[in-house]
Parts: structure tokens; C-alpha cells; sequence
């Protein structure tokens, strides 16, 4: 696999996204310490994690489909 700047952009573009939904997110939430997440945010917040590490490294998901799923979720 050759990379070129060209993908280390693409991946620098999709993280920034990706971080940018995820503090949305976080406001729209409501902060909350780890001692106070009940078992289904703490999976939530692993789950949208995940999501977002994915919109970030696969270039086969589209930027607005990638964070309309964080926000679905």
C-alpha cells in the first residue's frame, strides 16, 4: 500500500469531521463523569466511538452519511 498526502489528508479531514460531530454530540448530551453513565451511555459512547474512528481511516464512507449516523445513533 503506497501512501501518498493526498490519503494522509483525506484521513486528516475525515478525523477533524468526525471530532467536530463528536463534541457536538457531546454538548447536545450533556456532560456527565464515567462514575455517572449508567451501562447503556457507556455503550452508546463506545458505539459513536467507533463510528467516528471509522469515518476517519475509511475512505469507502462518505463524510455527511458517516456523521449522520453518529447523530442517529
Amino acid at each position: 500500500m503506497v501512501i501518498s498526502m493526498g490519503n494522509i489528508l483525506d484521513v486528516v479531514v475525515r478525523s477533524i469531521v468526525s471530532l467536530v460531530v463528536l463534541f457536538l454530540i457531546t454538548e447536545l448530551m450533556g456532560k456527565k463523569q464515567i462514575s455517572q453513565l449508567n451501562l447503556f451511555d457507556y455503550i452508546i459512547g463506545i458505539s459513536i466511538g467507533s463510528i467516528a474512528a471509522s469515518l476517519s481511516v475509511d475512505d469507502s464512507i462518505n463524510y455527511i452519511d458517516g456523521a449522520l449516523a453518529i447523530v442517529v445513533y
